[in-house]
């Protein structure tokens, strides 16, 4: 990962990686954001797909949202495409 990241600064021009997101099933894995926080001198966030959505509370219930968030985020990017897309 960092040999990836120092690869894309160096050709990136003025763009810089400022931080780095995880998602997907691993990135709950015990201890892995620490990891690589410290092994990319980045912050590192897990992302959440739902920060923007608004959800109704009493329908679904917001901490199974958050303890799924990592684990759904490509069914709710192309939840939220708009028809015409590519």
């Amino acid at each position: 990962m960092r040999r990836s990241l120092d690869f894309y600064n160096s050709t990136a021009g003025e763009e810089r990686i400022s931080k780095v997101y995880l998602s997907g099933g691993a990135a709950k894995t015990a201890l892995l954001m620490e990891a690589v926080q410290q092994r990319l001198a980045l912050p590192v966030e897990m992302l959440n797909p739902f920060q923007r959505v608004v959800v109704n509370e009493k329908e679904f219930d917001r901490e199974y949202l958050e303890e799924i968030a990592p684990m759904v985020t490509v069914a709710v990017g192309l939840a939220t495409r708009r028809l015409g897309d590519k």
